[in-house]
Order: C-alpha cells, then structure tokens, then sequence
C-alpha cells in the first residue's frame, strides 16, 4: 500500500500561490529539499503514489490474459478491483457533455473548474496588474507569479538532475515577489474568489456533487473491507 504522512505544508498553498512555505530567501523558487514531493502530497492529504513495476503491469492493466497459468482477469487487476470498490454504490455522472470524467473525480473538477473561473475574473486580473507594478518598482518585469516563478534562468534541475544553488538574481526576485505577493494580498484576494465560485458550483450541481459524496463513502467502505483483517481473525 502507498505510504500516507502528515501533511508538512498547507494543502492549499499551491492552489493559492502562497510563497512563504518556499524560504525563498533561502533556496530560491526551488524551495528546500524534498520541497515539491512534500507540497504534492499535501495537496493529496498526505498521500503519496505508487508505481506498478514494470513486470507487473501486464497483469494490472490487463494485457495478457494469464501468468504462470493463473487466469488474469479481463481488464487486468486494477478492473477486478475498481469493480469491488465500486460495488453497490450510485451511478454518478459528473459532466454529460464528457464522459471521460471518471464519478469519484467530480470534487475535484468542480473545484477545478471554480479556480479557472477565478483565475478568468476581471478582479483577478487587476490582482496581477497591481503584483506586476509592485515587482516593477524593483525593476523586474513579469506579468505574473507563475512567470517569475517559472523563469528559465532558474531550471529546477540540471542534466543529471541536480539541485541548482540559487544565484544572486533568483534569490532576488523571489524576495520581492514574496513581499509583492504579501503587499497586494495575493494569496487572500484569489482564495475569496475561489471560495465565491466553488459556492455557485456548488448550487448549480448540488446534487451531482452530493452523489459523489455518496459513492466516495460507499468506495472507502469497500476499501476498508478489502484491506482489513480476514473476517475469522476479527475477535
């Protein structure tokens, strides 16, 4: 089973460009070690993935129809899995118009969806106009945290896949793009917007999301019931 961990940093810090986390003054944009692998969990609640290895992905995706002469289940494991945990739960379709969004994803899409939306509001847009002025009375030009963020001049890694040591450059750009994102309230003004439009998703698809609520809660008792002691052990 994939580990699971106390999240070390907010769930939402990436989601609301929030800095601080990173010590920029320290490590620059690329934050401490071991930074982007903690946040990702974060953002999962403190789960991590896991990868299938290679000599086993036949069976799990279900490419080959048998192992050693034991018969694999059409679909592969991951099928005959997702069929227990789906067992008895609701029939939810998220987005009619596409299909492929699968049901126990329909939190997030909903809240994907309100991000975009905020992101798109002309409030927001005067949010970057006044973090751009801000950054450019330092005498850096960028039209938004993501870009002086994602500066080529600072690439994460190197060929072999290195830390970079932050230069001169980097660490000041991240410390003023730190003090501009607090100056305009960066982080408080998108998380009102978000709040604001996930409430009216929220309303329009209420009771799509409330069958999701549903099903989440039949799959994690399935799960449960699949990785808890065999029954003859339970005193």
């Amino acid at each position: 089973m994939p580990s699971a961990h106390v999240p070390k940093y907010p769930r939402n810090a990436t989601l609301l460009s929030w800095i601080p986390i990173q010590e920029v003054g320290r490590y620059g944009y690329q934050g401490p070690p071991g930074f982007n692998a903690d946040l990702a969990a974060a953002s999962r609640n403190g789960r991590r993935g896991f990868i299938v290895p290679p000599d086993q992905m036949p069976v799990f995706e279900g490419s080959v129809k048998s192992l050693n002469g034991v018969p694999v289940p059409p679909g592969g494991c991951y099928a005959a899995l997702k069929q227990k945990i789906n067992l008895g739960a609701p029939r939810v379709r998220v987005d009619p118009e596409d299909p492929s969004v699968q049901p126990e994803q329909g939190i997030e899409y909903f809240q994907i969806r309100a991000n975009f939306q905020a992101r798109s509001d002309r409030r927001f847009r005067a949010l970057l106009g006044k973090w751009s002025a801000c950054m450019a009375r330092s005498g850096l030009n960028y039209d938004s945290p993501d870009s002086a963020e994602g500066d080529p001049r600072w690439a994460d890694a190197n060929e072999n896949g290195e830390r970079h040591k932050p230069g001169a450059a980097e660490l000041t750009t991240a410390t003023t793009d730190e003090r501009c994102r607090a100056e305009v309230n960066f982080s408080g003004v998108l998380q009102a917007l978000i709040s604001a439009y996930e409430l009216r998703q929220i309303k329009a698809h209420g009771e799509v999301i409330r069958g999701v609520q549903k099903l989440l809660r039949v799959q994690v008792g399935n799960a449960a019931s699949l990785t808890g002691p065999p029954a003859d052990t339970v005193p």
